[in-house]
């Protein structure tokens, strides 16, 4: 027997399977192969890269014009939760009541999900980087001489 190529194994065994590839929403491109499955992988996260990018890149244009005010309170905040809003929505225009529905509730668990993994990441992070020593009650910048420890013992 022949060994197959890796770009023609299917995902599913099933030759129904093989044949039917369901395309997301009718439009977006589909495939049921390990490498076709890799290249969509591989172009998603790129596009998703350039996204972040350009967000980035039109939020400090932003914060450069209008300054901190209005536009760091108000529009940046709207402005980068709106993608996962819009995700969230998107997914809900599915055929069936109870795909939708699915489809939401999993969206919602990404965002929040997220959000709190990204607060604790942050708030962890300014634990650690931030730590100083502490002389009468005053920090001592830039001394850290006790070392770090999970369990709250000095080193």
């Amino acid at each position: 027997m022949a060994s197959t190529p890796l770009h023609l194994i299917p995902l599913s065994l099933s030759a129904e399977a093989e044949s039917m590839c369901n395309q997301t929403y009718g439009f977006l491109p589909c495939t049921t192969t390990v490498l076709g499955n890799l290249f969509l992988i591989i172009v998603y996260g790129y596009l998703m890269f350039a996204a972040a990018t350009y967000l980035t890149d039109g939020t400090e244009l932003l914060l450069a014009i209008r300054g901190p005010g209005v536009v760091g309170g108000l529009s940046l905040p709207i402005f980068g939760d709106l993608p996962g809003a819009m995700i969230i929505l998107v997914s809900g225009l599915s055929e069936s009541k109870e795909v939708a529905q699915s489809q939401v509730a999993i969206g919602m668990g990404m965002l929040a999900g997220s959000t709190i993994m990204l607060i604790t990441v942050i708030w962890g992070s300014c634990v650690v980087v931030g730590k100083c020593d502490l002389r009468e009650f005053n920090a001592v910048d830039g001394q850290d001489t006790k070392g770090f420890d999970l369990t709250g013992m000095l080193l």
